[in-house]
């Protein structure tokens, strides 16, 4: 008897720890960006930082993309480049 109680005691103990957790929820972000299709296998994006225009290219080469599985094997090639340097700055990589 007294094991059986044991156990209906570790039992709802379990069950109310587990019950008095809260539900974390994350709040839905409104203003996320949207990606247009790509032109071809290559997406270019612009980036304004402090008056610099920071351009950053992405491409697949010739990999078909509208062939792509998580778990092919690809190859992405990404270019970085600064334009509208005011003069005098100087751009370190």
């Amino acid at each position: 008897m007294k094991r059986y109680f044991a156990l209906v005691l570790m039992v709802v103990l379990a069950f109310s720890l587990t019950g008095c957790m809260d539900v974390e929820t994350v709040p839905e972000e409104k203003n996320l960006e949207v990606l247009n299709a790509l032109k071809g296998s290559t997406l270019e994006k612009t980036h304004e930082i402090d008056g610099f225009e920071f351009i950053t290219t992405y491409n697949t080469g010739d990999y078909d993309l509208s062939r792509w599985r998580i778990t092919d094997s690809k190859v992405i090639n990404m270019t970085a480049e600064v334009t509208n340097v005011p003069e005098g700055a100087t751009v370190e990589c």
